[in-house]
Order: C-alpha cells, then structure tokens, then sequence
C-alpha cells in the first residue's frame, strides 16, 4: 500500500516470494492478508482487500496463493455477528474482505485458521454455531483451509482433541467433516 514505506506488506511479500521462487520454482508461496487495508479493519490476517488495488504479479500465478484467518465472535464479537441480518450478512462481507480472491480467480485461497469452542460447536443455536455452519457452507468445499486447531490449548477456540490430547471433540469434526478431502 503506498504510504507505508519501509511497510509495505505487499512489497515485501512480493520481493520475498520471488527469491524464493527464484531458489526453487516447484515451491509454492502463500501470502497472508492484513488488518487494515485503507482504514478498513478485518481480521489480523484477514483482510485481502488491497488484492484489488495491487495484486502480487512478481511472483508467478503458478507459484502464488493467498491466506486468510477468519474467526466467529468467541475471538471477538464483532458488529457483524450482532446484526439483524446474521447470519445472512456474512457472505457479502467475506467477498468484499477476501472471497473475491477466489471467486475472480486471481489465485487460490487458503484460510489458515479458523476455529469453535466445544459448547458452541453442540449448540445449534449459538452465534458460533451459526457463523462456522455458514463460512463452511460458502467456503469449506471450495478452498483449501486448516481448522484452528488440533491441539486442545487454543485459548481462543480449543481444539479438535480435548483435554487429554487424544479424545476427539465429536461436535466439532462432525461441523467440518462434509468438508473435508476425500
């Protein structure tokens, strides 16, 4: 983003992206979104809006995907997960944050993190609930993604394995199994 000088995320991604590549063209490079594109706040991590204004063309469409994490509101709550139209709202603001991404087909996406609590994930009901079951809906069977996470310490989400490392959360998997690679 201009602006930012000696910041500027997406210079640097791209610099370091075509060294890699340049090292060893088989490898592919996944660049991360950020915070705040333009005065626009997503998720750390989440926000590809300035894909639009300049995407990566340094490193080769063969070699270049994007990240994202996106999070429900046990991470934070978010206006969004409070509005009348939740559920329904979230579709437009995952394309206007990153989705468009995909939908254009200017690179594959990879969310790298996203992730429920236990109790939400057996409660139909809940405001987690309803944001993983619709961002599975919409993105699950279309981008590649790593749930947050295995291990059961995530303060923010726990994880796939309960306490005692070795139990599956049978909720949770049973939200992103449909989902998963054959």
């Amino acid at each position: 983003q201009s602006g930012y000088g000696a910041t500027d995320w997406r210079k640097a991604a791209a610099k370091c992206g075509k060294a890699i590549v340049a090292a060893n063209q088989a490898i592919t490079v996944i660049v991360e979104g950020v915070e705040n594109y333009k005065g626009d706040n997503y998720w750390w991590g989440g926000n590809l809006e300035g894909v639009h204004d300049a995407p990566i063309t340094e490193i080769p469409s063969a070699n270049l995907w994007y990240s994202v994490h996106e999070y429900g509101p046990e991470v934070y709550n978010q206006p969004w997960f409070t509005a009348a139209s939740f559920p329904n709202n979230l579709k437009d603001i995952w394309d206007q944050k990153f989705w468009f991404v995909h939908k254009q087909g200017i690179a594959p996406l990879f969310v790298g993190e996203f992730g429920i609590k236990e109790a939400s994930a057996a409660d139909p009901s809940s405001a987690p609930y309803k944001w993983l079951t619709t961002f599975m809906a919409y993105v699950g069977g279309q981008a590649s993604w790593t749930f947050w996470s295995l291990n059961p310490n995530s303060g923010d989400t726990e994880g796939i394995l309960k306490d005692d490392w070795v139990t599956v959360n049978q909720a949770k998997y049973n939200l992103i199994k449909p989902y998963l690679a054959p």
